[in-house]
Order: structure tokens, then sequence, then C-alpha cells
């Protein structure tokens, strides 16, 4: 009967002692863990997302026209992303204002006003982009419709090429030239940028076409700048939405 109570008392107990031990066996592991620096091992997690890219130090881009619309947004997405901006546009007034406004963003920003159809306002463009010394970047937001001093070329083509020479002495450089599909201008301007494709200059010649208005401006300045990061010389993007362009590098391609 002893022998029985004995082994009955020890069937009760069972179940304390077995929590005492895995209570203790826990408590090992917890302080073991501490002493190794580690602990419990957390469950995955998606990376945090990678901080924006930024532009080199010092580098400046030229960006017309910039007074309101695609332009604007270009020239403030530039301003965020650390490029300072030289701000022209054939109304002095929205040229200041938005050179005003990408100063907010810590960069330098001048405006200059400039009609496109007169070649000392072009000249003038040029030559303030030389005076800062280290403009990389030529964003012709408004491209089609503006004739050029040279009848064969339109404005944008006449810019393009003559910041060309300024960007390749410095080792380089990018320029967009953003036009509406349905400009009349868009064609040429798709063959004048194909046509830079074997260039070895170092500058790289890029075109994106748009559905604007119906193209949203930050799509624009997303691709605008996939372009200037990962873009190589011939590389023209038609844009139909919001996806980034770092997966083309040269010919046509289509977004969206």
């Amino acid at each position: 009967m002893g022998a029985q109570l004995f082994a009955l008392r020890d069937l009760r107990l069972a179940p304390a002692v077995f929590l005492g031990i895995l209570a203790i066996v826990q408590v090992v592991g917890v302080v073991r863990a501490r002493r190794d620096g580690g602990g419990a091992v957390p469950p995955e997690r998606e990376p945090p997302p990678a901080a924006p890219e930024r532009a080199p130090p010092g580098s400046a881009s030229v960006v017309r026209p910039p007074g309101a619309g695609v332009g604007r947004a270009v020239a403030l997405g530039l301003a965020g992303a650390g490029y300072g901006i030289l701000a022209a546009d054939i109304d002095g007034d929205s040229a200041a204002a938005c050179a005003a406004e990408a100063r907010s963003y810590g960069v330098p920003a001048q405006a200059v006003r400039a009609d496109l159809r007169d070649a000392l306002c072009l000249e003038r463009i040029v030559a303030v982009a030389e005076e800062w010394g280290r403009t990389s970047v030529l964003v012709n937001a408004g491209a089609g419709g503006w004739p050029s001093p040279v009848p064969t070329l339109t404005a944008e083509m006449w810019l393009s090429d003559r910041v060309r020479e300024p960007m390749r002495r410095r080792g380089g450089g990018a320029v967009v030239n953003v036009v509406p599909a349905a400009s009349a201008d868009a064609a040429s301007l798709v063959r004048f940028t194909a046509d830079s494709a074997g260039a070895r200059d170092g500058v790289r010649l890029m075109c994106l076409t748009t559905d604007r208005p119906a193209t949203a401006p930050a799509a624009v300045v997303a691709a605008v700048l996939d372009l200037i990061r990962y873009g190589s010389a011939g590389a023209v993007v038609a844009l139909g939405g919001a996806e980034p362009v770092r997966r083309f590098a040269r010919g046509t391609a289509s977004v969206g």
C-alpha cells in the first residue's frame, strides 16, 4: 500500500518537475544567448529600401523650360536628387520662381531668360552653364515646336549639340530630350537621338517620348532620373506609365 501511495505521489509530482526542468532550460538558453551576443532569431524581414541615389557632389543641370508643368517637376526632381539647377525659360519670372524653389532643396540654382528662337539667348544658356563649370546634365523638358538658328535643327537639337563639347571636356554627361509623342518634331528628335548611339565621347544623348497630358509629371521625373543614371547613348524610351527605365540600355523601348 505504501509503495502504491509513493508511486501515485511521484506521478502527481512528475508534471511539476517536468515544468521546472523546462523553465530552467529556457532560462539557461536565454542567459547563454545574451552571453554570446545573440538572441532569438528574428523572423526574416524585407530589407530596408535603398536611399535614393544622389548626384555626384557639385553636379549641375540645365533644365528648360522650368516655368510650369513637366519642366518644373523635372527641375525640382533634379534638385531633390542633388543637382544644381540652371533654369532657362522664355518667362524670366517663372524661371526665377523655379530657381528659388530649387534652392530650398539645398542646391545652387540660377535663372536665365532665354528665347530659343534667338541665337544669342541659346548662346547665353551655354555661356552661363560654362561659368558654373560642372554642368553634366541637360534636360529639354518641353522639346518640340521650337525653331533654331539652324534651319535643319530644332532648338533642342542645337542646344544639345552646343553643350556636348563642354560636357565631353569634363569627362561626359547626359542629355535628355522629353517630347510629346504627338509633336511634329518627335520623329526627328528620335532619329537625332538614335544616330548618337555609337558616340564614344562620354556624352549620352537620350530621348523620352510621352503621351502627355496623360503621363503624370511624377512618371516623367522618374524616367528622366533613371535615364540620367542608367541610360546609354542613343536610348529612346516611349513612356506610358511610371515604371523605371533602367532595364533599357539602347535602342527604342516602351514603358507601361
